[in-house]
């Protein structure tokens, strides 16, 4: 009797997992874990760009398929691979985000160290050409002198707002903020320099 009713009970049971699609080969879930795994490995991708710096772009497109697969009205995917699909989906979206802010994080650093060199290396030609014309000068202070370098700082200032203007260079608003106050902050210390009388 104990075996016809545990019989009867692997029987019920069988058939609610064909109909939930457990215990037979369902499209729809293997689809889903393809997915799932094509998820998982974007995921990777994008901790990657952060720690590394590789590039990564596929996070958006594979979160679309994954909401779309979701969407299905007919889906048969099981309910636990559904609940992993829309978790990866959700770290997909995130790890996304997280590796556009720090793609755009890096490019502003290495504009602003763009600039740094290059004001840097115009700071360096002018102090060589000061040192020439001390040089020249012997001792004392040439007012013509002091007056033309102060008249280049300017110029140099001007040349980098200029610069600054591209598109290239500054990709926002705010790294454009930032790289402009660099440059100001350079001008107004290569002024007071100028302003110092030598010691």
């Amino acid at each position: 009797m104990q075996r016809l009713i545990a019989k009867a009970q692997a029987d019920v049971d069988k058939s609610f997992n064909r109909r939930d699609g457990v215990g037979k080969r369902n499209g729809d879930d293997s689809a889903a874990q393809n997915m799932l795994a094509a998820a998982q490995r974007q995921i990777e991708a994008n901790k990657q760009l952060v720690e590394t710096g590789v590039k990564v772009t596929e996070s958006e497109r594979q979160a679309m398929a994954i909401e779309q697969v979701l969407a299905k009205s007919k889906n048969t995917m099981t309910a636990s691979t559904r609940a992993l699909l829309e978790a990866a989906r959700e770290e997909l979206l995130a790890s996304g985000q997280q590796s556009a802010a720090y793609l755009k994080q890096r490019e502003a650093a290495e504009a602003l160290a763009r600039q740094k060199a290059i004001l840097a290396q115009a700071g360096d030609n002018r102090a060589r050409s000061n040192e020439l014309d001390l040089m020249g000068m012997g001792r004392g202070s040439d007012a013509v002198g002091m007056l033309r370098r102060q008249l280049d700082i300017q110029r140099e200032y001007q040349d980098e707002m200029k610069r600054l203007g591209s598109k290239d260079v500054a990709s926002d608003q705010a790294t454009w903020e930032l790289l402009a106050a660099n440059a100001a902050a350079h001008r107004d210390k290569e002024l007071a320099k100028e302003r110092t009388p030598a010691g």
